[in-house]
C-alpha cells in the first residue's frame, strides 16, 4: 500500500502515498529497542508488553492512510475551489456590471456636486465675512450705546447738579446773613467740582473701554485678512474673493475709524460742555437770586444802621446812668460831711466848712450840667418865641452894628433878605407849626431865673432870628442833597406835636448837648442816612417786586414811614427814660435842697467854734495885759451875734439851738 525509503544513519523517512506523492518522516532513536529489551527481561510485564515495531507499524500506516486521504481531499478541494472561484468571478462580474450602469451618470453627478461645494465655501466665505462685518457693527453699536448710556448718566448728574441747586433755594429765600451767602455760593463751587470730578471719572473709564474694545476689532479685522489665503497657498479662497473681502474689511476699518474720531471728538468737547452747562445752571441761580441777594445786603444794611443806633443810644443811656450816679454818690458823700460836721465824732475825720462849701459849688456844678444835660433848666417864656412879629422886635434888638440903627436896619441883614426872597424854597420843605416846648424847672432856680429875665429875652429874641435864617437854608440845602432822584421824598421825622420847634433847634445847633437833643439828632441823622441809603436801593430796584415782602416795602415812601415809625419809637423810648430821669434828678434836687438848708448853719458854726477859739485865746491874753477889751473886739463880737441872728431868723425850718455848744457860743456872744 505504502514505500518507505530511509536513509542510513539517519532518523528520517520518505513516505511514498498511492497517488505517487512522496512525504518526509522523522524516526524514532534505538534507545527505545534497548528499554524494550530490558521490559522484556522482566516476566511480569512479559503478556502485557506491545512492542515498538509493531507500535510502529501502526504509527506508519496510519499516516499513510492520512497521506492517502490528504491526497484525495487535495483534489476534491481544488475541484470545489475551482467551481467557488468561477461562480464568485460571474457574481463580481454580474456585480460589477451593475455597478457600472449605476454609476455612469455619477460623473456628471459629481461635477455638479463639486460646483455645489465649491458655491458652499463661497457662500460661507461670504456668510464669514459678513458674520464679521456684523459683529464689528455690532461692537460699534455696543460703543455707541454705552457712550449714549455715559451721556445720559451724565445727564443725570447734570439733572441731579441741578436738583441739588434747586434745594438751595429755601436756604437762599430764609437766609438773614451775607456770610452765609457766601458759604453757599462756596458750596456750589464746590458741588461744580465734584461733579466736573465725576464727570472725568466716567469719561476716563470709558476711553479705557473704547479703546480696548476697538483694539480687539481691528485685531479681529487683522487676524481675518490673514485667514484669506489662496488656493494656491493651501487655502480655498480665489483671488477675486480676496480683493472682493479685503475691500470691504477696508471700509469696515474706515467705518471704525470713523466711529472712534466721532466718540473721541465728543468725548473731547463733553467735559467743557458739562462745565459750561453747570456753570450756566450756577449763574442762572445766582442771577435769580440776586435780587435776593441784593434786597439781603439792603437788610443787613439797614439793620447795621438800626443796630448801630440802638448802640449809640445805650451809650448815651448808660452816660446818663453814670452821671446820676456820680451825683447820687456826691450826694451822700456832702450828706456825710454835713451831719458829720453837725454831730462831730473824734473817731471820724473833721471837715472844714469850707471843704462843705467846695463841695456844695461843686454839686451844683453837677446840678447844672446834669440840668443841661437832662434839659430841664427853667427857660423865659419870651426867649423860645418864634418871631412872632419882626416889628415887635425893633425896638428891643440892640444896635450892634452900626450906632444910629438897629440890627434889621443894617446891611448884613438887608442881604440876608434878598437872598432869602430870591431863593424858592421847594414845596415839599413843609412849615414847622409853631409850639412851646414843655417846662421843667427845679424848684431852686425860680429865684434866680426870675431876677435874669429881660436881658435873657433880648438875647434869646436876636438867637432866635438867626436860627430861623439858619434852618430854612439847611432844610433847603439837605433837601437839595438828599432828593437827587426824580422822586421827591421829605427825608424829616415826626415826632409829635410840640416837637418841631425842638427839631428845628436842633438843626441849627452843630452839636446838641442835652440827652434829648443828642438822641433826636442821631435818630435824625440815621434816618437821613437810611432814607438815602433806601432811596438808592429803591432806585435800582425799578419796577421788579420785592423777594422778602415779610420784610421790605414795596415802595420807598412806605419803606420811609417804616423805618421813621421804627426811629420814632427809639425816640419815644428815650423820652419815656428822660421821664424817669427827671422824676430822678427832681429827688437828688429835692436831697440837695434838704441838704443846702443845713450848710450855712453848719458851717456858720464851724467859723464861730474856730473864730471864737482864736479870739477867746487872744481876749484871755489881751485880757492878761489890758484890764478893758479893746474897740475891735467888741465891732467883731457885735458883727458875729448879728450873723448868728439871721442864720437862725432866715432858716426857719432848722431846728432851735438845742445844741450845748451852740448855747455855749451864744453865752460867750451875750457876756461879751
Amino acid at each position: 500500500m505504502f514505500s518507505i525509503y530511509s536513509q542510513p544513519d539517519e532518523e528520517t523517512c520518505y513516505l511514498l502515498t498511492d497517488s505517487g506523492t512522496r512525504y518526509l518522516c522523522h524516526l524514532s532513536d534505538e534507545k527505545a529497542v534497548n528499554s524494550e529489551e530490558s521490559m522484556l527481561e522482566k516476566p511480569s510485564v512479559q503478556h502485557l508488553y506491545i512492542a515498538d515495531v509493531f507500535v510502529h507499524d501502526i504509527k506508519l500506516q496510519i499516516r499513510m492512510n492520512f497521506l492517502n486521504h490528504l491526497d484525495t481531499w487535495l483534489v476534491e478541494a481544488k475541484k470545489n475551489s475551482d467551481h467557488a472561484t468561477i461562480a464568485k468571478i460571474e457574481e463580481l462580474d454580474a456585480e460589477f456590471n451593475l455597478r457600472t450602469q449605476l454609476h455612469i451618470p455619477r460623473a456628471k453627478r459629481i461635477e455638479h456636486d463639486v460646483y455645489n461645494v465649491r458655491a458652499g465655501e463661497l457662500l460661507l466665505h461670504s456668510n464669514r465675512v459678513a458674520e464679521h462685518c456684523q459683529g464689528v457693527e455690532k461692537a460699534l453699536t455696543d460703543l455707541k450705546m454705552k457712550f449714549f448710556s455715559i451721556k445720559q448718566q451724565q445727564e443725570k448728574m447734570m439733572g441731579e447738579f441741578q436738583n441739588e441747586i434747586e434745594l438751595m433755594e429755601p436756604a437762599f429765600l430764609n437766609i438773614t446773613k451775607s456770610g452765609r451767602l457766601i458759604t453757599l455760593r462756596n458750596q456750589m463751587s464746590k458741588e461744580i467740582q465734584k461733579l466736573m470730578v465725576n464727570i472725568r471719572t466716567s469719561l476716563r473709564v470709558f476711553r479705557v473701554e473704547l479703546d480696548q474694545a476697538l483694539q480687539t476689532v481691528r485685531e479681529s479685522n487683522a487676524s481675518l485678512v490673514q485667514n484669506f489665503r489662496l488656493f494656491s497657498d493651501g487655502g480655498n479662497f480665489c483671488p477675486e474673493e480676496v480683493s472682493q473681502f479685503q475691500e470691504t474689511i477696508e471700509d469696515l476699518s474706515k467705518m471704525i475709524d470713523e466711529n472712534e474720531c466721532h466718540i473721541l471728538v465728543e468725548m473731547e468737547g463733553m467735559e467743557a460742555t458739562r462745565f459750561d452747562q453747570a456753570s450756566r445752571i450756577t449763574i442762572e441761580f445766582e442771577d435769580r437770586f440776586k435780587n435776593h441777594i441784593f434786597d439781603l445786603l439792603f437788610m443787613e444794611t439797614i439793620a447795621r444802621w438800626l443796630t448801630n443806633t440802638q448802640v449809640q443810644i445805650k451809650t448815651h443811656v448808660a452816660k446818663n446812668n453814670t452821671s446820676s450816679k456820680d451825683l447820687s454818690n456826691f450826694l451822700s458823700k456832702l450828706k456825710q460831711n454835713i451831719e458829720t460836721c453837725e454831730q462831730p465824732n473824734p473817731d471820724l475825720n473833721k471837715v472844714s466848712s469850707s471843704e462843705i462849701a467846695k463841695m456844695f459849688v461843686n454839686s451844683m456844678e453837677m446840678i447844672n450840667s446834669r440840668a443841661k444835660y437832662l434839659k430841664c433848666l427853667k427857660t423865659n417864656e419870651e426867649a423860645v418865641i418864634l418871631v412872632p412879629c419882626q416889628t415887635a422886635l425893633v425896638s428891643e434888638i440892640p444896635s450892634v452894628s452900626k450906632p444910629g440903627k438897629t440890627m434889621l436896619e443894617d446891611s448884613s441883614v438887608v442881604m440876608i433878605k434878598s437872598i432869602l426872597r430870591s431863593q424858592k424854597i421847594p414845596e415839599t420843605v413843609e412849615e414847622t407849626p409853631e409850639s412851646s416846648t414843655e417846662e421843667e424847672s427845679s424848684p431852686t432856680s425860680n429865684q434866680e431865673n426870675s431876677n435874669d429875665t429881660s436881658p435873657n429875652i433880648k438875647t434869646g429874641k436876636t438867637k432866635v432870628k438867626s436860627s430861623v435864617l439858619k434852618s430854612v437854608s439847611r432844610i433847603y440845602k439837605r433837601h437839595l442833597i438828599v432828593n437827587h432822584s426824580t422822586k421827591t421824598v421829605k427825608l424829616k421825622l415826626n415826632f409829635g406835636e410840640g416837637e418841631e420847634k425842638d427839631l428845628e433847634e436842633q438843626e441849627i445847633e452843630e452839636e446838641p448837648s442835652d440827652f434829648l437833643g443828642v438822641i433826636k439828632q442821631l435818630v435824625q441823622n440815621t434816618f437821613v442816612s437810611i432814607g438815602a441809603i433806601a432811596e438808592d436801593y429803591y432806585r435800582q430796584k425799578g419796577s421788579r417786586p420785592i423777594t422778602r415782602p415779610q420784610a421790605l416795602q414795596d415802595t420807598y415812601e412806605n419803606c420811609a414811614v417804616l423805618l421813621g415809625d421804627k426811629l420814632v419809637s427809639y425816640y419815644n423810648q428815650a423820652k419815656e427814660y428822660l421821664q424817669r430821669c427827671h422824676t430822678e434828678f427832681q429827688c437828688q434836687l429835692e436831697e440837695l435842697e434838704n441838704l443846702a438848708k443845713r450848710i450855712p448853719l453848719c458851717c456858720f458854726v464851724l467859723f464861730l467854734n474856730n473864730t471864737c477859739t482864736i479870739w477867746m485865746k487872744n481876749f484871755l491874753s489881751g485880757r492878761t495885759h489890758s484890764k478893758t477889751p479893746s474897740s475891735t473886739w467888741k465891732s467883731n463880737s457885735n458883727i458875729i451875734h448879728i450873723c448868728f441872728n439871721q442864720i437862725l431868723v432866715t432858716h426857719k425850718k432848722l431846728p432851735n439851738c438845742r445844741n450845748s455848744m451852740r448855747m455855749k457860743q451864744t453865752d460867750i456872744i451875750n457876756s461879751i
